[in-house]
This record gives structure tokens, C-alpha cells and sequence, in this order.
């Protein structure tokens, strides 16, 4: 039997991942030989999105409608069964670091039954992006497409290969699963290995681990790691791991072994968190942040051939003696152990934005499953039982999206005020929201063809056009 693969692409709208949301969502799930299952939608846009007029002209969704589709709710209960099929391997191009946070969110936001932190067990992810850049690094000669010298983000080769070829068609995960296949018969030992390697488990065991932890330097190989989020100028390099974090056990601090490891490798030292870069520029600190649940490239250090590390500038005496000096000091994991790094905990206190804040209880857990076997009508009574203060809020707003009758006058008022600051992008004055409005009728009268510039037009007329009674 075969594993499920499931090839996807997302337009993605808003502020950012906790405050925007999914537009349009293109899937195909091939199992066992079966005919593909598909689905190319729209998404409705919900009211509390904040959209940038200003340069929606060049966004993807200039030209589409912004009314069509299921709204956010129905649309991730169909989502929710795609991504928790077990044993399931999801691929898109540009996922990990772009539009995977917003499809988390949107499950998070209307209470799916899926993980606030790390994946469901038995499921696996490969980004494209990751592996054409793990390739451009590594063996740029038998690329399939001319990238150009420099790669760019995720979301430029996204581009590049979805919208600027042209090879864009009606539904854009078929247009994945075709560049994956030129990508194999290019370089097959790349992507086959790449796709053994497409879990948090499987990574750790690669590196290692055991137990999913780091007790010992022996046990521990270095590799050669590539991400669009790695902190090196060439978003790729070779390290070693030497930690693993406290609070979110995918998250992994690896050794550069091409910097200076002096600080890291002093007795002495017990504040490693001010080790760790927070910018590619900041090559002096030896420490990088990795979280494998993007699911970075990771291969041996033999898989960088000398001629490769000519051409990429790593000095291969230097990352030696690097690998034997931590090799042979083992007091800097067990001086981690002792001192562990712990990221930074602290999230707005917006509900919307704490995602991040752990996964509920399993009492909790047992609560959204009874949610959504409910109606909404019940949804007030079975929410009083929730331990987790986010899925009081939460609820509260799903209520106020989809059944506003069930809410109280006042709950109602707090929330158009919430609408409105939310659409006006924080303008807290009737002549700023005036100025909006204004601007976005401007847009739609200059491009009066482009579907999208027109219904966004018409949305923050209706979200905004009679703003003043509420600021009184």
C-alpha cells in the first residue's frame, strides 16, 4: 500500500499569519493508485481582515473575488481531515515559511482538533522550495530551471516557478507535483533523500538524538543543513547541535562550524542565549535557532564536496577543527544541559496571536470534538467547561463571525469596534478611516476590470462606510 501524498498551494491575505488568513487553497491527494482527490477553492474573506489597499495592485488576488468560497470554519474542517490523514506525506513549494502559518492559524483560530505546537503524529511535510535550494547549494549545475544567481526567498521561487513560467493551471498542485517530478529525474539521490527525511523524528534520528534529546557530544553527527530561515547569508551552511530548546523540543541550537567557537567552548560561559543570532548578519555569534518542524534539508557533512565548498566559500580546515574541538570537549552539551536556552515565551495578549502558547489539555481536547458534533445555539454552554482561557475567546469570536444572534448587544458593539480597527489597520480616527475609504473607491474607479481591487473597494465601504457612530 501506497503512503498518501498530498500536493498543496495557498494565496494568503492580511497583516500576518495570526491576523490574516487562507484566500484561496489548492489541493490534490493521491492514495493508492486512486484517482486524485481535488480541491481548488476560494476561501470568503472574513470581516476582522485587515487588507493593504495600497498595494493590493500587485498581490495575487488583484484580479480575483474576495466574496466567493466557504467561509473560514467550513473550509477548515475540510483542511482538517486532509492534514491529519495518518501516514500522510504533504508537499507544497514555499509552505514552511510561508503560508503553513496561516493555514495553522485559521485551524487554530476556529478550534480544529489539530496541534497548537509541532505536527500530528505519523505526518510529514516536504517543501519544494527547500529542497531547489538545498540543490541550487549543493549541485547548482543540474538544477532544472535557471534561478538566476541569487535564489531569494521561498516565496521568489515560488514565484518564479508558479506565476513567471507560466505553468500556473487551474488547480497549482498539480503544478507542484509536475516540478517535483523535473526535480527528481535531475537530481534523484537529493530528493530521494530528502524524502526520507520529512518528520521531526525522522530529522532527530538523523542527527543522532536519542529520545528525541541530546544527552551526549558522542552521539551527536554534524551536518550540512539548508532552510530559508537558517541565520547564514547563504540560508545554508554546516553545524552541529548542541541543545536542544526547553520549551519547544523541535526547536534545536546548532553550532556554526564555520564561526568562532571561543564563547560557546569558555567554561566560564552560562549566558548562551546572548550566542544566538537573531540576523544572517550576525556571523560573530556561533549559535543558530533551527526549528525542525519546517523541515529543513539535513544531510551528512560529506554530501559538500571540496569543489562545493570552494565555490561557497566554507573553509574546510576551519569547519574540521571546529568539529573536533567540540567533539572533544564534551562540557559544552552537558553545560547546556545545566544552562539551558529557552526562546522567548512572551505573545501578545491577543488570543489570535497564542497559538504558540501549548497545546490544550486533553479534557480540552475532548471539548472541540463535542464542538463541532454541536450547533452553534449550544456552543455557549459547552464553551463554560473549557480550562483553556483561549477557547473561551476563541469560541466567543467564532459565535460572533457565524451566529451574531446568539450574542449580546454589547458583545456585538465590542466586536464592530473590533472590525473596524481591524480593517482600517489601526487608523483611530474618523478622517483617517475617511481617507481609506476613499483611497480604496479611487483604486476600483482607476482598474474598474480587476475584480479584486473593485470587491475590496466594496468591502471597506461595508466595513467602514458609516464609521461614525461608532467612534461617538
Amino acid at each position: 500500500m501506497q503512503v498518501p501524498v498530498h500536493f498543496y498551494d495557498a494565496i494568503t491575505v492580511g497583516k500576518n499569519s495570526s491576523e490574516g488568513q487562507v484566500a484561496q487553497f489548492h489541493s490534490a491527494l493521491f492514495t493508492d493508485g486512486q484517482p486524485a482527490q481535488c480541491m481548488a477553492t476560494a476561501v470568503r474573506l472574513r470581516d476582522d481582515l485587515w487588507i493593504d489597499s495600497e498595494s493590493f495592485d500587485s498581490h495575487d488576488l488583484f484580479d480575483s473575488s474576495l466574496d466567493d468560497g466557504p467561509d473560514e470554519y467550513t473550509w477548515t474542517r475540510d483542511v482538517q481531515r486532509l492534514f491529519t490523514l495518518p501516514r500522510c506525506l504533504h508537499i507544497g513549494l514555499g509552505s514552511s515559511a510561508g503560508h503553513d502559518l496561516y493555514i495553522r492559524n485559521a485551524l487554530y483560530r476556529n478550534l480544529a482538533e489539530y496541534p497548537n505546537t509541532g505536527h500530528p503524529r505519523d505526518s510529514h511535510f516536504l517543501d519544494l522550495a527547500t529542497l531547489i535550494r538545498a540543490v541550487k547549494t549543493l549541485r547548482p549545475e543540474i538544477l532544472p530551471w535557471d534561478m538566476g544567481p541569487v535564489l531569494g526567498t521561498d516565496q521568489q521561487i515560488r514565484r518564479r516557478l508558479m506565476w513567471d513560467s507560466g505553468l500556473a493551471p487551474e488547480n497549482r498542485a498539480f503544478t507542484i507535483r509536475s516540478l517535483l517530478s523535473e526535480l527528481r529525474q535531475a537530481s534523484p539521490s537529493l530528493v530521494d533523500h530528502a524524502l526520507t527525511q520529512t518528520s521531526v523524528t525522522q530529522l532527530k534520528d538523523a542527527l543522532g538524538f536519542e529520545d528525541g534529546a541530546i544527552s551526549s557530544v558522542r552521539s551527536i553527527k554534524a551536518c550540512f543543513l539548508c532552510h530559508q530561515t537558517i541565520m547564514t547569508e547563504r540560508r545554508a551552511g554546516m553545524f552541529m547541535p548542541v541543545a536542544v530548546d526547553l520549551n519547544h523540543p523541535d526547536i534545536v541550537y546548532m553550532a556554526d562550524l564555520e564561526s568562532d567557537l571561543s564563547g560557546l567552548c569558555d567554561t566560564a560561559c552560562t549566558a548562551f542565549e546572548a550566542l544566538v543570532r537573531q540576523s544572517p548578519g550576525q556571523t560573530h555569534l556561533p549559535i543558530v535557532r533551527v526549528s525542525l518542524s519546517r523541515i529543513p534539508f539535513i544531510a551528512a557533512l560529506s554530501a559538500v564536496r571540496r569543489e562545493d565548498a570552494v565555490r561557497l566559500g566554507i573553509s574546510i580546515s576551519v569547519v574540521k577543527a571546529n568539529l573536533e574541538r567540540l567533539q572533544t570537549n564534551p562540557s559544552v552539551v552537558s553545560s547546556l544541559l545545566e544552562h539551558p536556552i529557552m526562546s522567548d515565551t512572551g505573545l501578545p495578549a491577543d488570543v489570535d496571536h497564542r497559538m504558540l502558547a501549548g497545546d490544550y489539555t486533553e479534557a480540552d481536547r475532548r471539548l472541540l470534538t463535542q464542538l463541532h458534533q454541536a450547533q452553534l445555539f449550544d456552543w455557549p454552554g459547552l464553551l463554560a467547561g473549557a480550562s483553556d482561557n483561549r477557547l473561551h475567546e476563541l469560541g466567543k469570536r467564532m459565535l460572533l463571525r457565524y451566529a451574531p444572534g446568539l450574542m449580546t448587544e454589547q458583545e456585538l458593539a465590542s466586536w464592530k469596534l473590533r472590525v473596524i480597527n481591524r480593517v482600517a489597520g489601526g487608523s483611530s480616527t474618523p478622517e483617517q478611516v475617511e481617507m481609506r475609504v476613499r483611497h480604496a473607491q479611487s483604486c476600483a474607479i482607476a482598474m474598474p476590470t480587476a475584480r479584486g481591487i473593485c470587491d475590496l473597494s466594496t468591502r471597506i465601504q461595508r466595513l467602514l462606510g458609516s464609521t461614525e457612530s461608532a467612534y461617538i
